[in-house]
């Protein structure tokens, strides 16, 4: 789907139809590359909310510098597994799209130094609250818990803890996995 995906991310104004091409059957987005596209997706699907999940601007830019954006996962990467592109691509299309610029946070180091990715953050949670109707946004932090995310989507609270996922070191030793896995072949 990174191919799809990222012609939706570079096109001028997708249709719903045009989103229907990767989101067919799904009632919600989470996370990349959907995160990127919500002012097209709230355009396109009129009764959407959106969630921006907040955290200290510090710590998720070394969490990306760790995980998402270290070599192994950078746009160079595609040299390696060139079947791989279309991936490349989409997360190209989302950094041009996340960094608000042509290039993607090279440039302006966006996307190789923490400070740069933290400005970046900053700027991108702005835009956020900027631009997304107050009655469709929620702010949320995961350490609040299921109640405000419930009432937000207007469903019932689970009768379980809240989940923690998305481990850093999780996810390091699985991109590791992944090349050995591709380097392998």
């Amino acid at each position: 789907e990174g191919g799809k995906w990222a012609a939706l991310l570079n096109a001028e104004k997708p249709s719903r139809e045009q989103w229907e091409t990767v989101l067919k059957g799904y009632k919600a987005s989470v996370d990349f590359p959907g995160a990127v596209a919500y002012s097209e997706l709230l355009e396109a699907y009129p009764d959407a909310k959106v969630i921006l999940t907040v955290r200290e601007p510090e710590s998720w830019a070394k969490s990306v510098m760790e995980t998402i954006f270290c070599p192994y996962s950078r746009g160079e990467s595609w040299v390696l597994a060139p079947w791989f592109w279309k991936v490349q691509m989409m997360c190209k299309a989302m950094r041009k799209k996340f960094f608000n610029d042509k290039d993607g946070g090279r440039s302006s180091g966006a996307l190789t130094t923490k400070a740069g990715l933290k400005n970046a953050f900053e700027a991108w949670n702005q835009r956020v609250k900027d631009t997304v109707p107050p009655e469709r946004l929620l702010l949320f932090k995961a350490g609040d818990g299921w109640e405000p995310l419930c009432k937000f989507l207007g469903v019932p609270v689970p009768n379980e803890p809240f989940p923690h996922v998305n481990d850093a070191g999780e996810f390091k030793g699985d991109m590791m996995r992944r090349w050995r896995k591709y380097l392998a072949l």
